[in-house]
């Protein structure tokens, strides 16, 4: 849960959820495996009902995981245990065969204890305290965008000629100074520049026309690492290190800017960007 947004963007990312209520998906889907935690400890229904629930969600991830490798190849993060514990598609099917396999014994042979008729208002009980845990853990914050956009900015100039003579490995779009940008100053070893790059790498492939570019500092092995890792590697970009860096980045990280002619008329953070919003901007004259 901590950090969620990369759970969150899957759904999108597959195409079964859009931006506003993947945060919701993601919360319930977490709260149903906290809820059959709790049957399976209490030993609650593990016949009737939990060992059935358990397969049935496994049997959904397991077809997901599948359509991921179809999708992405076996090289990216599933997300099942978010970063805590990186695991490929692969090692996450393999270790869904096998909880599989057990949630199939229990529905044959496993023990569950007889709560009477207070069977029923226990489960529910649990359902309810697993799937308010997830959004009091960590809430939902549905007031990022519309506003946050319309609000006055203090626009500034953004000095791309720095860019345009420091930049290393990859050399700068000879347009990045015409028109509308929309720049991304990224640290690759920064794990909340990794969540916006791929929130904004999910934008660009759900609308090609973004002018999406990415600046990014640290070590060339690092960067490689953090391009496959938030599969951005199709995005335009370019490597800037040191003072020059800080200089039209400063140092909060990530730092995402709409940028026109130069001017910087909005800045976002990696929670606030709202892909409708951003088309809105893009729009206007």
């Amino acid at each position: 849960m901590f950090p969620i947004e990369p759970f969150e963007y899957t759904f999108v990312d597959i195409g079964i959820s859009n931006w506003q209520l993947s945060p919701f998906m993601a919360r319930t889907v977490i709260g149903i495996e906290f809820f059959i935690g709790f049957l399976f400890v209490f030993q609650l229904g593990i016949r009737s009902f939990a060992s059935k629930l358990s397969i049935g969600l496994l049997s959904f991830f397991t077809i997901y995981l599948g359509i991921l490798m179809m999708m992405n190849g076996n090289n990216s993060n599933c997300g099942c245990f978010g970063e805590m514990l990186p695991m490929t598609p692969l090692q996450s099917i393999l270790k869904n065969i096998v909880l599989l396999t057990l949630s199939i014994y229990l529905l044959k042979k496993g023990f569950e204890i007889n709560y009477g008729r207070v069977k029923t208002w226990l489960a529910v009980t649990f359902f309810v305290l697993a799937l308010a845990f997830t959004f009091i853990r960590n809430p939902v914050d549905l007031d990022y965008s519309e506003a946050y956009l319309q609000e006055k900015e203090a626009n500034f100039f953004l000095p791309l000629d720095t860019l345009i003579k420091s930049a290393t490995v990859v050399p700068v779009p000879a347009d990045i100074k015409e028109g509308k940008k929309i720049m991304a100053f990224l640290s690759s070893s920064c794990p909340h520049c990794k969540i916006a790059a791929a929130k904004l790498r999910i934008m660009k492939e759900k609308n090609p026309d973004f002018p999406l570019y990415f600046v990014i500092n640290g070590k060339d092995e690092d960067i490689k690492k953090f391009r496959e890792y938030t599969k951005s590697t199709n995005i335009p970009w370019t490597k800037l290190n040191g003072k020059n860096f800080v200089y039209l980045a400063g140092v909060s990280m990530p730092r995402i800017m709409l940028v026109n002619k130069q001017q910087v008329e909005v800045e976002l953070t990696y929670f606030t960007l709202d892909q409708g919003e951003i088309e809105k901007w893009l729009a206007k004259p």
